[in-house]
Formats: C-alpha cells, structure tokens, sequence
C-alpha cells in the first residue's frame, strides 16, 4: 500500500487515542497504541501524517457546545516550548518526531501536514478567542516558564515569530522540509487568510501550505505558497472548467474531500457500503490525486453505547473509521474494508495505466457504465437534491465486476 499512487489523507488525532485508552498523553503507553493505528492507516495506503503543533486547533471542534453528551474532542500540541530562566526558548519536539519517524517506518512518508500555525478555529463568546491580542489567527502556543515554574500562552507577535523559527529551523535540520505542508481547513474568503499566512512565512519563509476548502472564491488571491488544495466534493464537480484551471495551475496536489456533508456518497454509518467503495473511483473520475477526510479516529465520550455525537450535523461514523479496542488496539468498522476494497481497486487500475494505456482507456469506459448513473459529472454537486440511484450504483456486485474487468485485463 504505500507504493500506491493514490493519495489517502485520513486526519489523524492522537490525543483521542490516549483520552479513550486513559493513558498518559505522549507516554511510552499512547505511543504503542499510536502504533497499532498507525499500521491501521498504512494498511490503506495513507500518504499523510497529521501533526498538532499548536494547542486545540479545532476548538476541539467546539465540543463544549455539546452539553447534552459532554465530550473532550481537544487537540493537543506534539511540540513542547519552555522559556529559561536566562529568557531563552527551547524546543522540544521529541513527541513529534517520535511519531513522524513511527509512521514513515510504516510507509507512510509523502507529508507531514502541520495543523496549530494557520486558520485556527475560534469560539470568543465561548472563551476560545484570541490569545494574542493584536494576532490576525487564534495562535494558542503554550510553553513551560521556569523562573514562575508554570504553564503560560505566548502573548505577543514577537515570541510567536520565534516559536515559527524554531519550528521552521527544526524541519530543515530534519531533512523533512520538502515534506511538511502548512495545513489551513476551511478558511472563509473574508477572513485575511493571506494576511495569516503572510505572517508565518514572515518568520519561516520556506514553508508550502495546503488548504481544504468549502469554496474556490480564494483561489485566484492566495499566495502561491499554498500548493495543495483539497475542494469539497460539491465544489470539485460544480465546474468543470474551473477545477481545470486549479488542475493545471496547481503546483502541487489536488484531493477532494467529504465530511459531515454531503449526504451521499459518504461513509456514515447510514451510508450503503458501496458508497464507501465509490469513494476512491470519484477521485479518478474527476482527474485529481485522492480522497481526503477529517477523521480516523476520534470518538465523543462513550462510542461503543453512543456513537453519534451532534446528530444534527454529524450523522453516526462522521467521526471516524474505527473504535477504541479494549486491548488497545483500532476495531476497524465495514467501511474501512469497503474503503479498502475502493483503493485496492484504484491500484490496481493504476497499474493497469501503467502496464498499458490503451486498454485501460477501454476499461475505464468500462467503469463508468458499470459505476455511474449520470453521464454529467456536474449533478455530483447536488448529491443531496437527487436520488443515489441516478447518481452511481449501489450494487456490490457492479464493483466487483470492475476489479475482475482490471484483473483479467492485466492477466
């Protein structure tokens, strides 16, 4: 799975992982049960690492909003800051580079994708405003002050700029620069993200950034250091014309994404398996590299009694692909393995492409016969307003007629 092609970005939250096991987070413990997730995501051909390198990125996903079912969904920092007696600032990104080297052992090594520096989410009528006062993002960048021998939060731009250098110094020194994105998820087109952005690269210049994004209105204004960028399902198919123009102006990758929307295809639990299978196809279909989504593994408070957690905007299984085992270990649901039928499937036609291009153009009309309902692409921009059944198959057994057609035209 990691020689793929096909470019799998499930986001990943560690802290979840200790929260749910009650371990210490970042102990030797969480370490050996981010392994076995770890081997989880490899399994599926994962491309990214997700690294937290700022305290609750998400709001923790504004978690406590949800009083009827209390959750902790906080995210927390891989990378460890301390302020000397002598006023200097030390690093200490043990914590992260123990687990980026964990994952590149098991194949997974084409990004390091960085959440906590860029487009932080923010809740001030609910305390999670901003730190820095007169910062343009939610920066929360928490350090140990030895002379008061206590936690505290940078306060101003200047030891912010420093924190970035330091970052940024670690990665060239790593040999991983190349590797690390800047992650920004959903920013608004109003609100100075390229100001933000800016800012960071300010103080760490050589930083590439990727964005997901729930509309294109930003495209054109953004800063050419934003190289990856990862549409929604709705607005990938809206225009063709304009996801060519991304496409061929591009630098770098281009996925989609679904999340708590669209209705259909999706892989909630009360999505029909085969869309789970579908999900990877969609990826060739509209020319791009991969699929991403928001979650592998985060679970509010009690999974295995209550799975669904905000159901009116998050339907059951939006949270993730597996449960918390009891000895330790990732109970991988249905639509993992569907999902993993998806990619297998991709591979292996990929390989086709490769061995012969001619034959893989008839098979790929194949496919699309045997897969799709609609003939215009575009109708995958309104999923929600149409039946499945107009939209693609929900037959197993017309995906596995497409492996055969891959498999016995290779053979």
């Amino acid at each position: 799975p990691a020689d793929w092609s096909f470019y799998l970005d499930l986001w990943q939250h560690p802290a979840a992982v200790a929260r749910w096991h009650q371990v210490a987070l970042w102990s030797d413990r969480h370490f050996e049960l981010l392994s076995q997730y770890l081997d989880s995501l490899a399994a599926l051909g994962q491309k990214a690492i997700t690294v937290i390198a700022g305290e609750i990125p998400w709001s923790g996903q504004r978690c406590f909003k949800d009083i009827p079912y209390a959750s902790n969904l906080f995210e927390h920092s891989m990378i460890r800051l301390s302020k000397t007696t002598a006023g200097n600032w030390e690093l200490d990104t043990s914590v992260m580079d123990r687990y980026i080297e964990m994952a590149m052992n098991r194949g997974i090594r084409d990004e390091i994708e960085v959440f906590g520096l860029l487009n932080i989410w923010q809740e001030a009528e609910w305390g999670f405003g901003k730190v820095i006062p007169e910062g343009l993002d939610g920066w929360r960048i928490r350090y140990f002050d030895e002379t008061t021998q206590s936690m505290k939060y940078i306060r101003n731009l200047d030891d912010l700029g420093l924190y970035l250098q330091l970052i940024h110094g670690h990665f060239i020194k790593k040999g991983w620069l190349e590797k690390v994105r800047i992650a920004a998820d959903e920013p608004s087109s109003d609100s100075n993200f390229s100001e933000r952005l800016r800012f960071v690269q300010k103080f760490a210049p050589d930083f590439k950034y990727k964005v997901a994004c729930n509309s294109f209105d930003m495209f054109e204004d953004v800063d050419p250091a934003v190289v990856d960028w990862t549409p929604n399902l709705e607005i990938t198919a809206k225009d063709p014309e304009l996801l060519k123009k991304v496409l061929d102006q591009a630098t770098g990758r281009i996925c989609y994404y679904v999340c708590c929307g669209p209705r259909q295809p999706n892989t909630f639990l009360r999505s029909p398996l085969a869309e789970s299978h579908l999900l990877p196809w969609l990826a060739e279909l509209f020319g791009v590299d991969g699929f991403l989504r928001w979650a592998f593994h985060l679970w509010p408070r009690d999974p295995w009694q209550q799975l669904t957690f905000r159901p009116e905007g998050w339907p059951a299984g939006d949270m993730g692909f597996t449960y918390p085992g009891r000895d330790g270990a990732p109970v991988e649901t249905l639509r993992y393995e569907v999902l993993r039928f998806g990619l297998q499937d991709v591979a292996l036609f990929a390989l086709l492409k490769k061995e012969n291009p001619e034959k893989a153009a008839e098979v790929w009309k194949f496919i699309r016969h045997q897969l799709l309902r609609t003939a215009d692409t575009r109708d995958f921009s309104k999923t929600d307003k149409l039946p499945a059944s107009e939209l693609y198959s929900l037959d197993p057994a017309d995906y596995i007629e497409c492996r055969k057609k891959i498999l016995d035209t290779l053979q």
